[in-house]
């Protein structure tokens, strides 16, 4: 099972932003941020890159980084989640 953070509050479900506000992230510009990662996952630039390695692949074998990218999603990204249980905890604390 994944470790799920919540950051809802259990008596309101109200959104908490604690932990951004004291970086100097607010909702807005939070939100900012995740769609410039939204948008480098979907469109990378590998002409800018992180890892010049990746990106040299990405450019010159493209079914290798596709398939790099696959096992490592797998590997790194992908929990298993027991649906019916994390659905149950949510409608409990009536974040549903």
């Amino acid at each position: 099972m994944c470790d799920m953070h919540r950051r809802q509050s259990p008596q309101t479900g109200k959104y908490c932003s604690r932990s951004f506000a004291l970086s100097g992230l607010d909702d807005g510009k939070l939100a900012q941020v995740l769609l410039s990662i939204c948008s480098l996952l979907t469109d990378p630039n590998p002409d800018d890159p992180l890892v010049p390695e990746i990106a040299h692949i990405y450019k010159t074998d493209r079914q290798r980084y596709e398939e790099t990218a696959r096992e490592w999603t797998r590997k790194y990204a992908v929990c298993s989640l027991d649906l019916p249980a994390y659905l149950s905890n949510l409608a409990a604390y009536h974040i549903l």
